[in-house]
């Protein structure tokens, strides 16, 4: 097994080298068959494929596209397969995070309701559930006063739970 995974290794290191020095011939692709000629080995075109994408997806290459990996070639990436700089793909997620954490603090905050406001909430829609299983109009409208008194989000749910009730959802 370990033969095996060197072997993986070493055609891994050989297709980076043959990918690096053909870089200065300034042709703009290189294909399957230069890469066997200058690594030295004998791999079919899926095999090299296969490395290849392994290589591009181990972010040891750069590649414009994984799909650029055709039978015709493989295209360049503007002076070469070059090795990827991992900082900035980590800076680059750090702002991902940042921006992330940014919008769910201002969602938490358009949604925050206080403890208080959240057992009235709870208190009042009770009532109001009741008031509406005892067909008790007056009472479920007063109710649905004293939310809005409250606070706009305390109100609109017990409203929503009024309508549906006038309804019949």
């Amino acid at each position: 097994m370990e033969e095996i995974l060197t072997n993986h290794k070493q055609y891994k290191d050989q297709i980076l080298n043959a990918l690096y020095y053909s870089r200065a011939d300034g042709n703009g692709s290189i294909n399957a068959s230069d890469i066997r000629r200058i690594a030295g080995f004998d791999l079919n075109h899926r095999e090299l494929k296969v490395y290849i994408t392994e290589l591009i997806v181990e972010k040891m290459v750069k590649g414009k596209n994984l799909y650029y990996i055709t039978e015709k070639g493989i295209e360049y990436v503007e002076n070469g397969f070059i090795k990827v700089n991992t900082q900035s793909d980590l800076s680059k997620l750090v702002e991902v995070n940042e921006r992330q954490r940014e919008l769910l603090e201002s969602l938490l905050q358009i949604a925050n309701l206080s403890l208080v406001e959240q057992q009235k909430e709870t208190e009042l829609m009770t009532q109001l559930t009741d008031a509406l299983n005892s067909k008790n109009d007056n009472k479920a409208r007063d109710i649905l006063i004293k939310g809005l008194g409250i606070s706009k989000e305390v109100g609109i749910p017990l409203m929503v739970e009024y309508f549906k009730s006038i309804i019949g959802l």
